[in-house]
């Protein structure tokens, strides 16, 4: 009863798209959407979780990066409730998935080129310990990096310049960032 049910997040700016989720009442998860340039612009819908969740008992969505062009959408989602989350890409130009699913994956970016994705794979224990590098429409990925030490765990991600991808590697007590142009 406490819970605005329509509601709107604080949009940012990526690119020429402004970005933002917003919920509305008696639906369960909430809509991604942007507007290019401005605020005032059409909405175009990114993802609908009601929708894709339609048929799964659970379902959440984690990784969620957009290419610099703004063109492809890269998300996981959990349709298990154990946090085995499949690796998507979505032609935001067509509104439609494309072929790769890429399961036990726990962060995703994007290169500057929009077509090269770095993702991070989970191990059975789901620590994330590998880094791919995924061209988009190719098959298969090539190892970048495996983080041997059981004590530490992967994430990648882009600087706010966008000028890098950093990979984390973090345990309890200590952590190492590396770095990409």
């Amino acid at each position: 009863a406490r819970i605005k049910e329509t509601d709107l997040s604080v949009p940012y700016r990526k690119g020429r798209y402004w970005y933002y989720a917003r919920t509305e009442e008696g639906k369960q998860y909430p809509i991604l959407a942007r507007k290019m340039e401005a605020l005032t612009s059409a909405e175009e819908i990114v993802l609908d979780l009601n929708v894709l969740a339609r048929e799964h008992a659970y379902f959440a969505v984690d990784a969620f990066a957009v290419s610099d062009d703004g063109a492809f959408l890269a998300y996981s989602v959990d349709m298990t409730g154990f946090r085995e989350y499949t690796l998507r890409i979505k032609d935001l130009r067509r509104g439609i998935d494309g072929p790769e699913s890429i399961d036990k994956v726990s962060s995703v970016a994007w290169a500057a080129d929009g077509r090269t994705l770095f993702y991070v794979e989970d191990d059975d224990a789901k620590r994330p310990y590998r880094l791919w590098r995924h061209r988009r429409g190719d098959d298969g990925a090539t190892l970048v990096y495996e983080e041997p030490d059981a004590r530490f765990s992967l994430s990648i991600r882009r600087t706010r310049s966008l000028g890098y991808l950093i990979l984390d590697a973090d345990s309890h007590t200590a952590s190492e960032v590396r770095f990409l142009s």
